[in-house]
């Protein structure tokens, strides 16, 4: 308000000081015009006294001429001084007539004068009015601007807010994402128990969402365990030449994460082995690198972190890739393989770490396998046999099954009973157990030539040498809409020490994108599985109890939380899916029963708790299905 008053005031002085000056100059010209009126007029009074001594001068002289006539003596003298005296009067008054005339013309000037200042005023004036209208406006433009402005100042608090809400939210909704992402997974995880040689056989599987950024899958790379619930990817990427280590680490919030480790000394590779001897590490032999196919041998210390390559090793094989190899204590057996020539390699080697030599084992006999690549071998719980399944030998998959007596040096092709058997493969996985070979995964050809995924695992009796077929992939390989992999995705896959099979698998876009363990218990390992189960189960375990209420369109749910760290859940959180995939959030709070409502009828659904602790770790359950029953009232 201030502003504006001091405005006006200035808008008055403005137009006052217009106004003064204006008038200034209309008074001016008035004096100056009566100046002029006022002298015309006496120079009027003086041409008129002028005419009128005039006439009495000319009287004077008519009578002086009557004088001269009289007084001729002095005549002339009379009529010369009359004269001059009316010349002088006429040029006084010529000189005055003139003064006239230019006052006159100055009269008209001054007039002229007048009216265009009188014109050049009210001009100012309409000026001043325009003026005085614009600093109203410009006042208002002012406070207009002022309020906008403090308009846009609330919205833009208005909209930090909002920001702050959606970052939230969008939190929130990752949050959400991540931990329906885990539940799907953790639903695909499952157990089955089957029958073989009427002996129980127990295949556990566990699914866990791999976190990467960039990395790739890696192309002839391989898949081991330090034995410290750590993996190790080892190979080039398909998309660039760069030598890489990756490894996968267990977080406790995502599963498992993916992320590049440093070097330190390992050349980049592929299409070499990889396997984990106790107290000694990861040993990698062969592979190729660039244009090189290399025959050193490295050990990974998975506590330092280094690779090595053992000192004063004294060997005899040769550079290999696409090879298969295994390990008894501190030997390491190699088989098959591409030469450095690209030659395929029938011949069988020992790198015993201990003695620091490698060597060829020649076989007494002349019975023995073709050259071949991507091949397996597996070694007896005694050590003294290794067993080999398929591979490739040029552009023919192979399916036979060899034997080698290491005591004997012996090869001997085994012929199984009749009966379904796996068909021919190469890049798959096996492991002998108390009498029973396992066989899982590789790929096969097509009539064009192309590699086909191969997604069945097979269990072989080597007492009765019969084959059972125990998962066709449906077990193993099922995604989280339902389907089997997709069988043009590549993954890499390998048996660590405990037994267990590890397999990395990619997405549609090539990424590294799963990881699936399975265990398989049969025999003694059954039975102290379940003997370490049952200790364990009520301590640390998250599970439903087995009764529930189910009605024709709800289900009354009940579970039962660990024992231990039990008073720390902060909440529990319980999800459900149903038959098409689709998940969601059914209940959040701290008691440990609800009753589930709007199901459908005759209709089976998968549950699924987490109980959330107040350090923000969580806890997830198994999987469990429950059906309503059929009919329309409860």
């Amino acid at each position: 308000m201030a502003k504006k008053v001091r405005s006006n005031g200035k808008k008055k002085d403005a137009k006052g000081g217009k106004e003064s000056k204006s008038g200034g100059v209309d008074r001016m010209l008035e004096q100056t015009l009566r100046k002029l009126k006022k002298d015309n007029q006496k120079l009027r009074n003086e041409a008129k006294g002028l005419a009128e001594e005039l006439v009495r001068v000319k009287e004077e002289m008519e009578s002086m001429k009557c004088v001269v006539q009289i007084h001729s003596e002095h005549a002339e003298t009379i009529l010369r001084y009359g004269e001059e005296r009316a010349q002088e009067v006429e040029d006084r008054y010529e000189e005055s007539e003139t003064q006239r005339i230019k006052l006159q013309a100055e009269l008209d000037m001054t007039k002229q004068a007048l009216a265009d200042e009188k014109r050049t005023s009210d001009d100012l004036r309409v000026t001043a009015d325009q003026i005085e209208r614009i600093c109203d406006e410009k006042i208002k433009l002012e406070e207009r601007i002022e309020e906008q402005g403090n308009q846009i100042q609330q919205l833009e608090g208005d909209l930090k807010t909002l920001e702050e809400k959606a970052t939230g939210v969008k939190m929130e909704k990752d949050m959400l994402a991540d931990e329906n992402e885990q539940y799907q997974y953790s639903v695909l995880s499952g157990s089955q128990l089957k029958m073989i040689h009427q002996s129980p056989w127990y295949f556990r599987k566990k699914c866990y969402k791999i976190r990467a950024t960039s990395a790739a899958q890696m192309e002839g790379g391989t898949i081991a365990s330090t034995g410290q619930s750590m993996l190790i990817l080892l190979g080039m990427s398909d998309s660039t030449s760069e030598d890489s280590v990756v490894s996968l680490t267990r977080n406790q919030l995502w599963g498992f994460k993916l992320s590049r480790l440093e070097k330190n000394g390992f050349p980049g590779r592929r299409y070499h082995t990889c396997n984990y001897i106790p107290n000694v590490g990861l040993v990698v032999f062969g592979g190729r690198n660039s244009d090189l196919v290399s025959d050193k041998l490295l050990v990974f210390d998975g506590k330092g972190g280094k690779w090595a390559s053992i000192g004063g090793f004294h060997s005899e094989v040769p550079s290999l890739e696409c090879h298969c190899s295994v390990t008894f204590g501190l030997n390491l057996f190699v088989y098959g393989g591409v030469l450095a020539d690209g030659k395929l390699n029938a011949e069988l080697y020992s790198l015993e770490l201990e003695k620091r030599k490698g060597s060829c084992i020649f076989p007494v006999t002349s019975t023995r396998p073709k050259p071949r690549k991507n091949s397996v071998l597996a070694v007896t719980d005694d050590g003294l046999m290794l067993w080999m399944f398929g591979g490739q030998h040029e552009g023919l998959v192979l399916d036979d099954l060899y034997t080698f007596d290491l005591e004997k040096k012996k090869w001997e092709q085994q012929v199984e009973h009749s009966g379904p058997r796996p068909q021919g493969r190469a890049g798959h996985v096996c492991r002998y157990s108390q009498g029973f070979l396992l066989l899982s995964g590789g790929y096969s050809m097509n009539p064009n030539g192309a590699r086909v995924c191969l997604l069945d695992t097979w269990v072989l009796d080597t007492g009765m040498m019969k084959w059972y077929k125990v998962d066709d992939g449906s077990f193993l390989w099922q995604s989280t809409s339902g389907a089997l992999h997709n069988q043009q995705l590549s993954y890499m896959h390998s048996f660590d020490a405990r037994g267990r099979l590890n397999i990395v698998s990619n997405d549609i876009d090539g990424n590294i994108d799963k990881l699936t363990t399975l265990d398989v218990l049969f025999g003694d390992g059954l039975e102290n599985d379940l003997d370490d189960q049952g200790d364990e189960t009520r301590s640390s375990r998250l599970e439903f109890l087995e009764d529930c209420e189910a009605g024709a369109t709800q289900i009354g749910l009940a579970w039962r939380p660990p024992e231990r760290n039990a008073d720390r859940i902060e909440h529990f959180k319980l999800m459900v899916a149903n038959n098409l995939g689709v998940v969601k959030e059914v209940y959040r709070g701290k008691s440990m029963q609800f009753r589930v409502r709007k199901l459908r009828p005759s209709t089976e659904y998968i549950f699924c708790l987490k109980a959330v602790y107040a350090d923000g770790s969580y806890l997830w359950s198994d999987p469990k299905s429950f059906k309503t029953r059929h009919g329309d009232k409860e």
